[in-house]
């Protein structure tokens, strides 16, 4: 009944969380490519240079963040707007390679998919 009631406005203002969100990720994989490239230009420079505008120390990878539950349940619903007919199996793959191409690792996607797929908001 509430649904109903609120169905007007909930649909501009999900529409707008779903860009936002997409926004969000857009600039996160943006930043995490700058970040890459800056990294790459400080080691050139300072290989040729002989010195470091930073203080050496022993560098890590910097890690991936992992999905969250929110961002798994989108893929999940972009790839089931284009194919509804798509395998749990499928979808799973599908939407795994787009995580990594956003720049997120694998770490705990199993239980995020789990999660994601659960959810009532899945259509």
């Amino acid at each position: 009944m509430e649904d109903n009631k609120f169905g007007k406005l909930l649909a501009p203002l999900r529409k707008e969380q779903e860009e936002l969100n997409a926004k969000k990720l857009q600039l996160t994989t943006e930043l995490n490519s700058i970040s890459s490239s800056l990294k790459q230009l400080d080691s050139a420079i300072s290989a040729l240079t002989g010195k470091s505008a930073k203080k050496q120390t022993v560098k890590r990878k910097q890690q991936k963040p992992a999905a969250t539950k929110q961002v798994v349940q989108e893929q999940v619903q972009a790839l089931l707007a284009t194919d509804k007919s798509l395998s749990m199996d499928a979808l799973k793959d599908g939407v795994s390679r787009k995580l990594d191409s956003l720049g997120y690792s694998q770490m705990g996607f199993s239980l995020r998919f789990k999660e994601a797929t659960a959810s009532k908001s899945i259509d």
